[in-house]
């Protein structure tokens, strides 16, 4: 996988709409937002006045999106008028919109894959809190991939501290993004997994 890279002119929040605020981006398919990743959104959002929830969503999952908007109208009301939801975006705007964004929000049990690479290729700190299953693990293992701590939570509560923290404290949001760049080509154009997967492909023909 090669790193992505943003094209010139890059792209302004003002492009997408969007006011200066704080933003929490979770640009990830409505059906990886569990239930339970409600009240964490919610608590972000309360503990940050400032902070504004961003989510993109395909044409081809609108039905999906509007169920995902009916449920947060039932469990967070209040903060409706923060949570926006962009159209379709083509791939170079999806990379500058996250290159835009704040903090990179992974989603729980279900988190980021391709997406998670993305905004650690552009340097942007993706909170995460590690599940049971591979599939709620991938941005974990990015980090240790890279070597360094980084926003991994252990609990939920500690999953918003880290999400406020980046979103409020410009110079840890710094701290973070300057670890990332400085250490994100270990999970690029890694030959290893090719390799591994190769001597099992072999070993398995000779056995």
């Amino acid at each position: 996988m090669e790193p992505p890279r943003l094209s010139e002119p890059l792209m302004q929040r003002s492009d997408f709409g969007l006011p200066d605020a704080h933003w929490y981006v979770c640009a990830q398919n409505p059906l990886k937002f569990h239930p339970a990743f409600d009240a964490i959104l919610a608590a972000i959002l309360t503990q940050d006045p400032l902070g504004q929830l961003l989510m993109v969503c395909p044409a081809a999952l609108t039905p999906l999106r509007d169920l995902l908007l009916a449920r947060f109208r039932r469990t967070m009301p209040e903060l409706m008028a923060r949570i926006w939801v962009l159209p379709p975006l083509t791939p170079e705007q999806f990379n500058h919109l996250l290159a835009l964004g704040d903090v990179i929000l992974d989603p729980l049990a279900y988190g980021g894959g391709t997406t998670a690479y993305q905004a650690l290729g552009l340097g942007k700190p993706v909170v995460t809190l590690p599940g049971k299953f591979m599939v709620g693990r991938i941005t974990q293992a990015c980090y240790q991939q890279m070597g360094i701590a980084g926003p991994v939570a252990h609990s939920a509560a500690e999953y918003v501290r880290l999400a406020v923290a980046l979103g409020t404290d410009p110079a840890y949001n710094q701290q973070i993004c300057q670890q990332i760049l400085a250490h994100h080509g270990q999970i690029f154009r890694d030959q290893r997994v090719i390799t591994s997967f190769a001597n099992f492909l072999q070993q398995g023909r000779q056995g």
